[in-house]
């Protein structure tokens, strides 16, 4: 008997004897059925939407005795819209498993599954289409974490990958490095290196050899764990392998040049996976940026070593280059040392005009002190007036001739 037909039963014989308690029962029945039929319907295999059979008038009527109770029989809906609803249940439980097997140690909940999916990794009712990637998309869905979930500090750490050549290493290295790091509370930060053959191979010759560059990433402080010969596309089984949560990367398309992602992005595919978060780049340095300052200073860079004991052979310099340098650098320290010297004699010159030089100031005070002398002299100094206001030389007590004009 169906839980349809015990409510039915239920209803004929009224509200006596213990009838309330058996309506209970009953619709409690009838959920119960209702809630696995959803699931049945949810679980169905491709083969079963390849040869769809005809529903029964129970059946149908179980699954939609919520909406209405009155139908006995109902259609099977369309092929079409059976394999969108299961092709986006598959595409969910996929990557919802993807997710529980990168994280083994902890089941992911709700919110860390929901944070791991996006928009873009769905596709939508027309075939083909899937949505576009948000700038949200690529930014770590913090509020959605629970105590306990990767990521969090009583949680397991989250495990990010950042990867890159890492030539000539820089504080925008270190600071791309230190956002990935802190993107959240509890974080594993992973740094792929690829090697002098893959790097030379799609990226062009480095400066430092790959050793050099990984000693460079372990001596970071913001690195828990370097990746040697990193592939220069990160494809689903290399997170796999090394158990990958997010790839941190800038957001800016990143030309390929090795042919293996698509659309010509490198990061492209792990953004629709939603795999990728964003970090910012340090805009005015890279390595490009100190590399084409030194090509454009190449004969002072030159000049430089050739004066610290480089000599021009160990340089791959020609011999009459450096000669050249050597006698340019001679020539213009003649010149500058030259004018500056000329430059002073012309300073202490006009310093013998200038009314505080010393010259001036010593004639000053020595005839200072000269008359002080002939007045000590002139006891009784006079002086007799003339016509027109002229004065006439007078003598003093000591016969001293004396020449003053008196003022008016």
């Amino acid at each position: 008997m169906t839980a349809r037909q015990k409510r039915a039963d239920v209803n004929k014989n009224g509200d006596s004897g213990g009838s309330k308690r058996l309506r209970e029962r009953a619709l409690g029945e009838e959920t119960e059925a209702t809630s696995e039929q959803r699931r049945d319907s949810v679980h169905l295999n491709e083969d079963q939407l390849q040869q769809p059979t005809a529903v029964t008038s129970s059946s149908a009527s179980l699954s939609l005795s919520s909406s209405s109770s009155s139908s006995s029989s109902i259609s099977s809906p369309s092929p079409r819209r059976q394999g969108i609803f299961v092709e986006k249940a598959e595409t969910r439980r996929h990557f919802l498993s993807s997710f529980s097997q990168s994280n083994p140690a902890s089941p992911p909940s709700s919110s860390s599954s929901s944070s791991s999916l996006s928009a873009s990794s769905v596709p939508s009712e027309d075939e083909g289409e899937t949505y576009e990637v948000g700038h949200n998309d690529l930014k770590p869905k913090l509020d959605l974490l629970q105590e306990g979930d990767p990521g969090t500090l009583t949680g397991v750490p989250i495990r990010l990958y950042a990867d890159g050549v890492f030539d000539l290493f820089h504080f925008g290295h270190t600071k791309a490095l230190e956002q990935a790091k802190k993107l959240y509370p509890h974080t594993y930060l992973m740094v792929g290196c690829c090697s002098d053959a893959t790097t030379h191979r799609y990226k062009g010759i480095t400066v430092l050899s790959e050793e050099e560059r990984y000693e460079s990433l372990r001596h970071c402080r913001w690195v828990d764990e370097v990746i040697e010969d990193a592939p220069w596309v990160a494809h689903k089984d290399f997170l796999v392998e090394h158990n990958i949560d997010y790839v941190c990367h800038d957001a800016l398309p990143y030309a390929d040049t090795s042919g293996e992602a698509e659309d010509g992005d490198v990061y492209l595919h792990l953004k629709r996976m939603g795999k990728f978060l964003e970090t910012q780049r340090t805009e005015g340095i890279s390595t490009s940026d100190i590399i084409n300052r030194i090509i454009v200073r190449y004969d002072d860079y030159v000049l430089r070593q050739l004066q610290r004991g480089y000599s021009a052979k160990e340089m791959n310099v020609p011999q009459w280059k450096g000669t050249t340098l050597l006698t340019k650098k001679y020539l213009h320290d003649v010149a500058t040392t030259t004018s500056k010297t000329l430059g002073e004699l012309q300073l202490s010159f006009l310093d013998l005009f200038n009314r505080n030089s010393d010259i001036r100031c010593t004639l000053r005070k020595r005839r200072k002190e000269t008359w002080h002398r002939v007045s000590a002299l002139l006891k009784t100094p006079f002086v007799v007036m003339g016509e027109g206001g002229k004065t006439k030389r007078g003598w003093n007590a000591a016969g001293a001739p004396v020449s003053k004009k008196l003022k008016r």
